[in-house]
């Protein structure tokens, strides 16, 4: 059996690869299991029905990271890169009202103390003090959650991209 880069040939998107081989072995156990309890045999039938139950899924995710990576700006309808760059502005207005907030001040210097020492470091946003991008990513999505102004989703349960925002802001 092949699990993990073998199985799946993804780009390093999120540790995605890693979530679908952690899958992958919940279903190969969920099969070993079902054979176990029902006396049935383990023999190499396990892993055609293995692919049967996987492969639509990695299908439909495979082809959503081609989507994600092959999309161009100028590919999205107009009306859609309008509402996505009103939303980045919206994202800019709610961070910089948020860093006025006593839980930004709070949650920036837990992220210096408790983020300051990695090698790869990026700057808090509306802050400027350098981090590792794990802190400036929490900081950065308490900061402009920090004052509650969902972007017309509640049910998110948190200010949509407010975690990425930071990062790209970095890496611009």
């Amino acid at each position: 059996m092949a699990f993990g880069d073998l199985l799946h040939k993804l780009h390093p998107l999120a540790g995605q690869g890693f979530n679908m081989s952690i899958r992958d072995i919940k279903e190969i156990l969920k099969l070993i299991n079902h054979r176990r309890d029902h006396g049935l045999d383990l023999d190499h039938s396990i892993c055609s029905d293995f692919e049967k139950n996987t492969k639509h899924k990695n299908y439909l995710f495979s082809n959503g990271i081609d989507f994600i990576h092959e999309l161009k700006f100028s590919d999205i309808p107009q009306k859609s890169q309008e509402m996505a760059e009103n939303c980045v502005l919206d994202l800019i207005g709610v961070g910089i009202s948020g860093a006025t907030t006593k839980l930004s001040k709070l949650i920036c210097e837990h992220a210096v103390e408790a983020f300051g020492s990695n090698k790869y470091k990026t700057k808090l946003l509306f802050d400027g003090r350098k981090v590792s991008p794990a802190g400036a990513a929490l900081a950065g999505g308490m900061t402009i959650d920090s004052i509650d102004a969902h972007d017309g989703f509640n049910g998110a349960k948190c200010h949509v991209g407010c975690v990425v925002f930071p990062e790209a802001v970095d890496f611009a």
